[in-house]
């Protein structure tokens, strides 16, 4: 009989990326299975594309609820979700992240499922009918963490590369703004990604600007420039719009693209074609990785341990101090060269 299993992540972009080789290894073990994901709307372009995933149930949080919508529609839509899956079945739920994910365990239960694979720290909740140790993860990566969810149900592969597919429609949109631009086939940019979430994963304007010239001095090769986009004074969703009408002014005569991307699908296709890429760690840098671009990354607060990007090369910059402001550009032009 076919299993019907439901991984549940309901977190951020970086950690669904994460949690793509646990969705590659449950592939390769079980073909013949149902393997469904229970995803959030900001997230769920993650896995849109990805052809091992037969079924992705898609919530939205009320945070991001559209100006259109009511919150009683949000939460009508979540019910018929939760019903559907339960009139389906559901064999086993994997809770995908850390120990004690009272929210995904929820959704679970709520699901009916007849088994539920977790972490779990001290104690736990007798409702994870396969509860893990979360103290036997200690020093794995996100997706090494994410995949040993799966060794009860005997998953031992090699944790493999996280996977990103990016929309062949928006490839070839980019390929036609870039041309209009007049960058050839064979100028493959450099991308810069200059947003962090965390204060102390932002580098400084100047070091950007200054980065960027010795770039073009050193390779004259385009750079395409992202960012979160909104202004900074945005209250619900600030952007560094202003931080990077700033850069592109001073770096005049230089092939510069400011590359506005106004959905996720769009970041994942334009990242996918830079080479290498830079960024601090956050969702753009799990991006970059999932799609195979080389990447030279900043930490500051951050494990890096846990949090490096998985499956390709990179080269890594942290400082003592935590604080990726304090790296300097020498520094980033050094680790640089190993990936171009």
């Amino acid at each position: 009989m076919r299993k019907n299993i439901l991984i549940i992540r309901r977190d951020n972009i970086g950690d669904l990326i994460c949690t793509t080789p646990l969705i590659s290894s449950l592939r390769k073990s079980f073909p013949h299975a149902c393997i469904d994901v229970f995803v959030n709307s900001y997230n769920a372009p993650v896995v849109s594309e990805n052809s091992e995933i037969d079924n992705i149930y898609i919530y939205k949080k009320a945070k991001h609820k559209a100006d259109h919508e009511s919150i009683f529609k949000i939460y009508l839509d979540r019910l018929l979700t939760y019903l559907k899956l339960r009139s389906k079945g559901v064999d086993i739920a994997i809770l995908a992240g850390g120990a004690e994910n009272k929210r995904s365990l929820k959704v679970a239960k709520t699901v009916g499922a007849k088994q539920i694979i977790g972490y779990i720290d001290h104690a736990g909740d007798k409702a994870i009918t396969t509860p893990i140790d979360i103290s036997k993860t200690e020093g794995m990566h996100e997706a090494e963490l994410t995949q040993f969810l799966a060794s009860p149900l005997g998953v031992d592969e090699t944790v493999p590369a996280c996977t990103l597919n990016p929309t062949s429609s928006q490839i070839e949109d980019i390929k036609k703004h870039l041309n209009a631009l007049q960058v050839a086939e064979n100028e493959q940019p450099i991308g810069l990604h200059i947003s962090a979430r965390k204060p102390s994963n932002r580098w400084t304007k100047d070091k950007h600007i200054q980065l960027i010239h010795q770039l073009w001095a050193k390779y004259e090769r385009p750079v395409m420039l992202f960012w979160s986009p909104g202004s900074q004074d945005n209250p619900l969703h600030p952007g560094d719009d202003e931080l990077a009408a700033s850069i592109v002014q001073q770096c005049p005569n230089i092939k510069l693209i400011p590359y506005p991307t106004q959905s996720l699908e769009q970041l994942i296709a334009a990242t996918s074609l830079c080479k290498p890429f830079i960024c601090s760690d956050g969702g753009a840098m799990h991006i970059a990785a999932a799609v195979g671009c080389p990447i030279l990354c900043f930490f500051g607060d951050s494990d890096a341990k846990r949090w490096h990007p998985w499956g390709v090369q990179y080269a890594l910059l942290q400082k003592q101090s935590l604080n990726v402001s304090d790296i300097s550009v020498d520094e980033a032009l050094d680790s640089l060269a190993e990936l171009i």
